[in-house]
């Protein structure tokens, strides 16, 4: 649990001294599809485009329209029958005159499409792989989300040289379309519509006027949106967003660029291997809970940046050190003096009606419950709880030295030019300094622990079918190449691997920023009014206290809505009646959003054990065994599941309050050794614990195996044959 694994990479994040060069152009391109049956069955339809445009975008010169490109698969009907022919001649017409353009200025040169990881890249990969086979393709692609797509020219010796990157404007500002163009470019009149569903071959010719339109207005918004973001990045921080794939890598590459130091006292160390599995034990994310399912008149509140607020208290970012013998009565560190992340028994009182501490369940379910349990958890998090009238035992951790935050600047200077930036209604400013702040800290905690998505040979893939533990699945593209997916397994020999390209994952900090954001909110989510907690938002019965509340004010509440009545089914699954808008507000985590109308969540509050099935159509359904996009109908059961609190209802039977889960006594055959000797040493170790314990099941099952162990050293005895040593298990005295 606390060994060291040999460093094979770049044991601190280091301050960003790359010097970069500002490109000047770059594509934007769009392509809109029509659903369409597939040429090997009448079944199953998938999104084939029909029309496609880029535009080459110069930032020394305003976006035009008429610098766009169209393509229309109709025009090809002459030369193709079939309209998947038509499709395909198309992109290729499209993608050779994107390259043409690329090599007469002599360097390779980005594409960005708007949803490229979700969408638009899959049907662009599939149609590389197969048309351009003499070309290497190398996709980055994680958890099936494909980052970007590089095409290579190949000479006849094998040399490659990069083309096209596609890469993805969304993962980069994490907004659709239609709010970018509002906030970065109004002036263009905004995103247009257009009746997606009813686009069919045969109407083609008719509506190529329109769509053409339309497409010609995605391109356009999209080019001012990415040509305004990378002025404001290049201008504000040197930085050209060209060499970034999403916000998060972006954010990072600031504040290492513009406000990091990296000496002693500020720098921040990459755990280990063994270290940052531990201390991603302690990471939980934020609180969301159901209290109270039914209310009016009451007050929704959110934090103005609860995570970057978090950012500012102290963090550990130096070296770390194992010990393992917390629980000892030898440790002479107590509680108030660590501060890491540690492994410690808990005890949380049945009179807790809203606890602070969280658990992960067998089935990964994040509940906060009373009772007796173990866990990973941030020190401060661990104090808070002792305050609350937790009983904590610490037994062994990660400690650190308590260090000043190196994010004050970084939190601080962003969150002031912000304020001004909508001070003045500079909304691009202001969106961009907004996701830049907030994207940060979940960055350090990004998992090593995640699949990868390669094109390689044919031969490739069988000798990564044989020979890689991670192997999950190939998918054949053509007879010499196929689509690998394998897990990252956390090896020395991976570590090895990606020496050169170091993740600057700190997961420590991550998990401190969560812990410092929960024990913030706790005092106002624990509070007797309170109906629902979404991680920086809380509706309350009464108005929270004058000092606690501005509207602009670093990590202070601001009053989003009044709320007429609200329902609370369950976490991200809620409606609002309030007075500021005219239409309910619904959130509905789940595929029957649009079925959880107002007339749903009122039948479900009065019987929240109904049930209800539902046919839905998946529009755009992503299916990477053979790359495609497709229409697919489901099924759906909309109702609720009360795995976090337990329902309490009234004498009538209505629901009318929750309570948290109560974890009771161990099921002593279901611990696992560790655990289990752990719980032993702490029981040695502490009296008020034995006493505690005194008739739970884990000591009635000690005395079992005690008494057990005193028959065999009889019986042994008798025979005349001594007991071997493992035949002895460790046990405590009551």
């Amino acid at each position: 649990m606390g060994r060291r694994s040999k460093r094979r990479y770049q044991s601190y994040i280091p301050v960003d001294k790359t010097e970069m060069k500002n490109k000047t152009l770059f594509f934007v391109a769009d392509l809109e599809t029509l659903l369409l049956k597939r040429r090997d069955t009448d079944v199953d339809k998938t999104h084939v485009p029909y029309a496609g445009g880029y535009m080459m975008v110069d930032m020394e010169k305003r976006v035009n329209a008429e610098h766009i490109t169209t393509f229309y698969a109709h025009d090809y009907s002459k030369v193709c029958q079939d309209f998947h022919d038509m499709s395909e001649k198309m992109l290729t017409e499209m993608i050779n005159r994107i390259v043409k353009d690329v090599q007469r200025r002599g360097s390779s040169m980005v594409v960005y499409f708007h949803n490229l990881s979700q969408f638009d890249g899959i049907m662009i990969l599939s149609f590389l792989t197969k048309s351009y086979k003499n070309c290497h393709i190398e996709p980055i692609m994680r958890n099936d989300c494909i980052y970007s797509i590089k095409l290579y020219k190949v000479s006849k010796n094998g040399d490659k040289r990069l083309v096209l990157t596609f890469m993805d404007s969304y993962l980069l500002l994490k907004v659709k379309l239609a709010d970018l163009a509002n906030s970065f470019c109004p002036e263009l009149g905004g995103k247009g519509s257009f009746d997606h569903q009813n686009v069919t071959v045969d109407k083609l010719p008719s509506i190529r006027e329109d769509s053409l339109t339309y497409l010609k207005q995605d391109i356009l918004i999209t080019a001012a949106v990415m040509q305004r973001a990378k002025a404001i990045i290049w201008e504000e921080y040197g930085i050209d967003i060209l060499k970034v794939l999403t916000i998060s890598a972006l954010a990072l590459k600031i504040f290492r660029r513009v406000y990091y130091k990296d000496d002693d006292d500020n720098r921040i160390y990459i755990p280990d291997d063994n270290e940052a599995q531990f201390i991603r034990e302690g990471y939980y994310g934020g609180h969301t809970d159901v209290y109270k399912p039914y209310g009016e008149n009451l007050y929704y509140y959110d934090v103005n940046s609860l995570y970057p607020s978090s950012m500012l208290d102290d963090m550990p970012i130096g070296k770390t050190r194992w010990v393992s013998d917390l629980g000892s009565k030898k440790s002479k560190i107590v509680l108030n003096d660590m501060f890491g992340f540690i492994r410690a028994f808990i005890i949380c009182p049945k009179h807790i009606k809203k606890p602070l501490l969280p658990y992960k369940k067998d089935d990964g379910t994040i509940i906060f419950p009373t009772g007796r349990f173990l866990g990973v958890y941030f020190s401060e998090e661990l104090k808070y709880a002792v305050s609350l009238g937790y009983k904590v035992y610490p037994i062994c951790g990660y400690i650190f030295d308590r260090k000043e935050s190196p994010f004050k600047r970084f939190v601080y200077d962003i969150y002031s030019k912000r304020l001004d930036a909508k001070a003045k209604g500079e909304k691009a400013l202001d969106f961009i300094y907004k996701i830049t702040m907030n994207s940060l800290y979940g960055r350090f905690g990004i998992s090593p622990e995640s699949t990868t998505t390669q094109i390689v040979s044919t031969e490739e893939s069988r000798k990564l079918a044989l020979y890689n533990d991670g192997f999950v699945q190939s998918y054949e593209l053509s007879s010499d190449k196929c689509l690998v997916t394998c897990k990252n397994v956390r090896s020395l020999d991976l570590l090895k691997l990606s020496s050169d390209r170091p993740t600057y994952a700190a997961v420590q900090i991550s998990a401190a920023v969560t812990g410092y954001a929960r024990i913030r909110m706790h005092p106002f989510i624990s509070r007797d009014d309170c109906y629902y907690t979404d991680t920086d938002s809380v509706v309350v019965e009464r108005e929270l206290p004058e000092e606690e509340v501005s509207p602009t004010a670093l990590g202070k509440f601001k009053h989003e809505h009044f709320v007429e009545y609200g329902i609370f089914l369950a976490p991200k699954s809620y409606m609002l009646k309030a007075s500021s808008v005219d239409q309910p507000i619904i959130k509905f985590k789940g595929a029957g959003k649009d079925e959880a109308d107002e007339e749903w969540f009122i039948n479900q509050l009065a019987d929240p054990r109904a049930k209800k099935v539902i046919s839905y159509v998946r529009k755009f359904s992503r299916n990477f065994r053979e790359l495609l996009v497709q229409e697919k109908m489901c099924k759906y059961t909309m109702g609720l599941e009360s795995k976090k609190r337990e329902y309490v209802f009234d004498k009538n039977g209505v629901w009318v309050d929750t309570k948290p889960c109560h974890i009771g006594d161990f099921d002593v055959k279901s611990i696992n050794p560790t655990s289990y000797r752990i719980i032993m040493n702490l029981l040695e170790e502490n009296e008020d614990l034995r006493n505690e314990f005194s008739n739970s099941e884990i000591m009635i099952a000690n005395r079992e195996i005690q008494a057990d162990a005193a028959k065999k050293r009889k019986a042994s005895k008798l025979r005349g044959k001594p007991l071997r040593g493992g035949d002895t298990p460790s046990h405590i005295e009551e």
